[in-house]
């Protein structure tokens, strides 16, 4: 039947064909207009905020490995990637110099030790010596001063006697012969008395010039130990400075870690103070660094925006992309950039070997609006910089 209308009529089967088509066509490109308007108005997408200076970095910052004096290496431990404790020796400089000072300075140190004893030793002797002679000294004083008592009672008898001799001579009971033994009994007794008081006057002088050169001696010695002791911080110090001085040229590492960076040296080459030698990595969490303009971050990214990191040298479509949430925003503009730090999630699965100083491109989302509201922000900035054209509004949408 429908053979035969379409042979009666071919014209108009095939103008009914025809409509039906365009209205299929209508139908579709309707839909596809709606679809696109309600996509345009309702559906949000995500603004991101992208830089390529990020890199990972464990969460405590890498410790420098820096000469603080200038010198020629000795012995190098610095070996790219080795595991190091702290205190661990690095690099040491050459230091013979400075240990020979080290080694006499000791040594004036621990001879002044026993110089100092042994003069206190002879003080201590000295005063013992001079308290005995005191005692002697004081003694033969006092003995010699009981024999002058002694010598002057008899010398004042003998002259009572001379005198009683004397009268009795004038009364004629006694001959001349008594009267002189007595005149000589007194001058007898009265020389020796002054014999015993110059004696003792004698002994009392030597009493005090000993004394005086015992006093001067021990004075000598209490000087010398002062100068001793005086000499003991002193040499002391510069054993300390020599000390100080050897340390600072044996560079140890600063924390538990990983080299991550070393310079090649060889012993018997020269470095100057402050050159750099070397990293240490200290072990800990991994974190996102990275670097924006100023533009790009103050007042748009801040924390708790996610973020995604794809790693220089593996294409994330193979190795996937590292998320990560930000958790702190600079503030402070430096080397016209601001620094943000990114936490990497825990719970982020690949197959790259995760490791400090990793570089890639980071893009963080700063936040979910629809294409007409994009829209009207791009064509109302125009607007207000007075620069809106055909072109370059198409170039900024």
């Amino acid at each position: 039947m429908k053979a035969r209308i379409e042979a009666l009529f071919p014209n108009s089967t095939q103008a009914l064909a025809g409509d039906s088509s365009r209205f299929m066509f209508l139908v579709l490109g309707l839909g596809a207009t709606g679809l696109w308007t309600l996509w345009f108005f309702l559906v949000p997408i995500a603004r991101s905020e992208t830089s390529s200076l990020a890199r990972i970095e464990v969460d405590q910052a890498a410790y420098p490995i820096q000469a603080h004096v200038s010198g020629r290496i000795r012995h190098n431990h610095l070996t790219l990637g080795k595991e190091v404790r702290a205190g661990e020796v690095l690099v040491e400089l050459e230091q013979e110099g400075q240990e020979l000072e080290l080694k006499e300075g000791q040594a004036r140190l621990a001879a002044v030790s026993p110089q100092i004893s042994a003069l206190q030793k002879e003080l201590a002797t000295a005063e013992q010596a001079r308290e005995q002679e005191s005692q002697a000294v004081q003694t033969g004083i006092a003995q010699a001063q009981a024999q002058l008592r002694e010598s002057s009672a008899l010398t004042l008898y003998a002259e009572q006697e001379a005198e009683r001799a004397a009268r009795l001579r004038s009364e004629g009971l006694v001959s001349e012969r008594d009267l002189m033994l007595g005149k000589t009994e007194a001058e007898r007794r009265r020389a020796a008395t002054d014999s015993l008081r110059l004696a003792a006057t004698r002994l009392d002088q030597e009493r005090n010039q000993r004394s005086k050169d015992r006093e001067s001696q021990m004075e000598r010695l209490r000087a010398e130990i002062i100068q001793l002791q005086k000499q003991t911080p002193i040499v002391t110090a510069s054993i300390d400075r020599l000390q100080f001085e050897l340390a600072r040229r044996t560079l140890r590492s600063p924390v538990d870690g990983k080299l991550g960076e070393v310079a090649t040296l060889r012993p018997g080459s020269f470095v100057r103070e402050g050159d750099r030698l070397g990293a240490v990595v200290p072990q800990g969490n991994l974190k996102i660094v990275a670097q924006f303009p100023p533009s790009a971050v103050l007042g748009r990214i801040k924390a708790g925006q996610p973020g995604r990191l794809r790693l220089d040298g593996y294409p994330w479509t193979q190795y996937g992309m590292v998320h990560a949430v930000v958790t702190t925003v600079g503030s402070e503009i430096r080397d016209q950039t601001v620094r943000v730090e990114l936490a990497v999630d825990s719970h982020t699965s690949l197959r790259i070997p995760m490791q400090h100083g990793l570089p890639g491109l980071i893009e963080i989302e700063v936040e979910k609006i629809t294409p007409a509201s994009l829209l009207l922000r791009i064509v109302g900035k125009a607007l207000s910089d007075g620069s809106v054209s055909d072109g370059n509004l198409g170039n900024r949408i």
